[in-house]
């Protein structure tokens, strides 16, 4: 991906990976946007009615005529070299700020209880 991204300056990456935990940003991303310079662009897609699989990542698979929405957020730029403790406090800003941008957003589409 890292290779691809000099080429095209863009890659989609679920945040939370194959595995979970759900809605935690893995250490990947915030490494990938240090090695290629190229900012992370937070996408929130929220539906108004959609049935929940009991997965871990609970995925929403949208009914028949229901309203998706799919937004992008504004590009978070990470620098290059960050100590330890800088890292995990900008992993952890980033989670924080796409939980909530996707919480709020779930909510407008008339989610009662977040998904997150």
């Amino acid at each position: 991906m890292i290779a691809d991204l000099a080429e095209n300056q863009v890659a989609v990456h679920a945040l939370d990976g194959p595995r979970g935990p759900r809605g935690v940003v893995k250490p990947g991303l915030i490494v990938m946007a240090q090695s290629t310079g190229v900012p992370i662009v937070p996408v929130y897609i929220s539906v108004d009615r959609a049935w929940v699989l009991n997965s871990w990542d609970r995925t929403l698979i949208p009914k028949p005529f229901s309203k998706v929405t799919v937004r992008w957020d504004k590009p978070i730029s990470v620098p290059e070299h960050l100590n330890e403790e800088a890292f995990e406090s900008t992993r952890k800003q980033i989670e924080q700020h796409m939980k909530e941008n996707q919480i709020r957003d779930d909510q407008e589409q008339g989610w009662t209880t977040p998904l997150l």
